[in-house]
């Protein structure tokens, strides 16, 4: 007899179109996407999938009782040691948001290091203090703030940095005053405000 049993939360990095298209359109209308995200942070699907091409992104859709709940992305994929890094970003529907806790990212994070990504970073607009408290909260450790990180809604911010091993806090430094630097050179040609 086969189970209809179906965990409440779950991750997957083979959506269907429908379910990336649910996540997509639910961010490109959600206000806080401008000032939660970079600015640089692309405007169609279609860009924003093109570093999974070239494996430098990696992107799992989370679902809550098999619907689209958000999505966990890391970008900026390295090797790193004898594995490789990663950036983690997420974004969660507004309905599910406080439903998902650390399941949800406890998931992303096994799913990552089954795809080889051991070394996790994050990063949080320095105004942003849901997601600083959310990181503490999910058992990210707070590192530093790199000042003049990148551009948020056309300014060149602070972003609070984090590690989900203490191990990795030299490589995140590293790899994040590089972004900066990055960064800073790299102003947005479009910058939406709201």
């Amino acid at each position: 007899m086969m189970s209809n049993f179906h965990p409440p939360i779950d991750v997957t990095d083979r959506p269907d179109l429908a379910d990336l298209m649910t996540f997509w359109r639910t961010l490109q209308s959600d206000p806080i996407r401008y000032g939660t995200f970079l600015d640089s942070l692309p405007n169609t699907l279609e860009d924003f999938l093109m570093p999974v091409c070239d494996q430098t992104m990696h992107l799992w859709i989370v679902h809550y009782q098999q619907q689209v709940a958000g999505a966990s992305w890391f970008h900026d994929i390295e090797p790193c040691k004898e594995a490789r890094s990663g950036w983690i970003a997420s974004y969660y529907l507004p309905s599910y948001r406080s439903k998902l806790g650390r399941t949800a990212l406890d998931k992303v994070h096994e799913a990552a290091r089954r795809a080889g990504i051991t070394h996790i970073i994050a990063g949080c607009r320095a105004n942003n203090i849901a997601a600083y408290k959310k990181a503490i909260q999910v058992g990210y450790h707070h590192v530093g703030t790199i000042e003049e990180f990148g551009w948020f809604n056309g300014s060149l911010d602070p972003l609070h940095l984090f590690v989900l091993d203490p191990e990795d806090t030299d490589e995140a430094w590293r790899q994040g005053e590089n972004r900066a630097a990055f960064n800073r050179g790299c102003r947005p040609n479009r910058v939406v405000t709201v």
